[in-house]
């Protein structure tokens, strides 16, 4: 049996990469705000002990365990449900998509754990929760110019997902919090 991937023509395959960066986007998003509402719940000297001892390291396994598990279970969620409505095959896209997703989460990982190794300890919960925020409005800046937008109604796009954004992760660590 063929792959019903291969036989796509052009217009699939932009479509089909208008997708990816559409899911790149999504977990951008949803990576960013998550790690900021578990970076809310730590309190701001987090990363130093009564001794002065470093545990950056800690904050880096919640930066990263957070970000990439939530990749994964977003895919195996994805992949469920798409396998089970096309009657149990994996195509290559979905492949693909669950790459796209795991890269976007990383790349949150990756850009949040820079500020956490080059601060000192006792900021390192404050200087890495700007990188999830600014990723925020940088994809929503991305996603607006993709669709055609303007720079200026791009900006104000990005500028209302950071606002968007803060609140959800603010909620979100509220609720966790209780």
């Amino acid at each position: 049996m063929t792959d019903p991937s291969a036989d796509r023509g052009v217009g699939a395959q932009v479509h089909h990469k208008l997708e990816l960066r559409r899911e790149l986007d999504v977990m951008v998003l949803y990576v960013s705000i998550v790690i900021l509402a578990a970076l809310a719940l730590l309190p701001s000297d987090f990363a130093v002990t009564g001794e002065g001892e470093d545990h950056r390291h800690v904050l880096l396994a919640v930066v990263w365990g957070s970000a990439i598990g939530l990749a994964l279970a977003h895919w195996f969620a994805f992949e469920l449900a798409a396998v089970g409505f096309r009657g149990g095959k994996v195509l290559r896209e979905d492949l693909e998509i669950g790459a796209v997703q795991i890269a976007g989460a990383a790349l949150v990982a990756l850009a949040t754990s820079v500020p956490i190794l080059l601060s000192d300890p006792d900021s390192a919960v404050r200087a890495a929760a700007f990188v999830p925020a600014v990723l925020i409005g940088a994809a929503g800046y991305g996603a607006a110019r993709a669709a055609g937008r303007s720079r200026v109604m791009a900006l104000v796009f990005g500028l209302t997902a950071l606002v968007v954004g803060l609140s959800i992760a603010a909620v979100k660590a509220w609720l966790t919090g209780h």
